[in-house]
């Protein structure tokens, strides 16, 4: 296949693009300019094809790279908690960026297929209820960054497309090389409860779930403008208290386990969610997270020198965050 993939170079670009060069796929990677994303472009040079470079907030960037595509996979987001600070930023890449794409398509008139990551965020609260997050929990932004991914799945299921969306619980980070959003996916559960539960994904097979997805969206039918929560699973162990994921995840990293006053008390968004019928389409759950844990481990000591530097470094930022809110309050 041909396959356009916005935002390639971030988050868990390295893993998508991987897994699509793994499977014999031809990829483009559509990506905004800057420092980072240059050395990103260099070190995953493997795994890509070609780069394009430009912002997704302008059709006419878009448009051209339609045409001999057979599906886009649409990563470019601005995700939580950095989508709280820049809040027209945030909508313009969230949602004007998912309608450039689709209306490139519709002026292609190519039958170019479209995968949009979403997340499930778009549920909001749940923590009061009993079930795991389903296809009939109800939408319910609670904050930026919820309502633009909850107008972006409004826009697909306006559009004529072929469309798809799958919505990723956390994804953990799994590339060595990346060792900064370790740190950063560690940042993130700062915002959350320590009592919430919260389930994850290793992005390695959240790679496999989309790339398997692409694949499949036109001879599978239950594919079709189809929306799936994409975790870990509870076989795999991925649902957890996120008390006790901090624990695990710290002390895979030679962390100190910072104290609990440093974690939020607001409600948002998280939960266990039903993946049972995407793992039954897509048969993408293949990593533990003991197995993620111990190749945490493994990079650890690799890096041992740097370890305790990263843990000092992290908790200073960690301390500078939360005298700042206490200020705000």
């Amino acid at each position: 296949m041909n396959l356009l993939v916005t935002g390639g170079f971030g988050y868990v670009g390295a893993a998508v693009l991987y897994e699509a060069k793994k499977r014999g796929h031809t990829v483009t990677v559509f990506e905004k300019f800057t420092k980072n994303n240059k050395k990103r472009a260099k070190k995953l040079v493997k795994y890509y094809d070609q780069v394009i470079w430009g912002d997704i907030r302008y059709l006419e960037k878009i448009a051209p790279l339609i045409n001999g595509k057979d599906a886009v996979i649409n990563l470019a987001s601005i995700v939580y908690p950095e989508s709280e600070i820049e809040l027209g930023y945030t909508h313009d890449i969230n949602v004007k960026g998912l309608e450039n794409i689709i209306n490139a398509i519709i002026i292609s008139k190519s039958p170019c297929k479209l995968l949009h990551i979403s997340s499930f965020a778009v549920t909001g609260y749940t923590q009061d209820k009993e079930e795991l997050l389903n296809n009939n929990t109800p939408l319910k932004g609670i904050n930026n960054y919820s309502m633009t991914k909850i107008e972006g799945e409004v826009l697909l299921a306006n559009s004529t497309i072929d469309w798809c969306i799958l919505r990723p619980t956390l994804i953990l980070c799994t590339d060595s090389k990346r060792k900064y959003k370790k740190i950063n996916i560690l940042k993130s559960l700062f915002v959350i409860p320590l009592h919430y539960r919260i389930e994850t994904i290793v992005d390695s097979d959240f790679a496999s779930a989309a790339i398997t997805t692409v694949e499949n969206m036109g001879t599978n039918k239950k594919l079709f403008q189809k929306k799936l929560f994409i975790g870990g699973g509870k076989n795999n162990n991925h649902q957890h208290i996120v008390s006790d994921l901090i624990k695990a995840v710290f002390s895979s990293m030679n962390f100190k386990l910072p104290p609990d006053k440093y974690f939020s008390r607001k409600e948002t968004f998280g939960d266990w969610v039903d993946s049972q019928e995407g793992q039954e389409i897509l048969d993408y759950q293949h990593t533990k997270f003991k197995d993620y844990l111990l190749q945490i481990k493994s990079n650890v000591r690799k890096f041992h020198m740097f370890s305790k530097f990263n843990n000092y470094l992290f908790t200073l930022k960690i301390e500078s965050d939360y005298q700042k809110e206490t200020i705000k309050k």
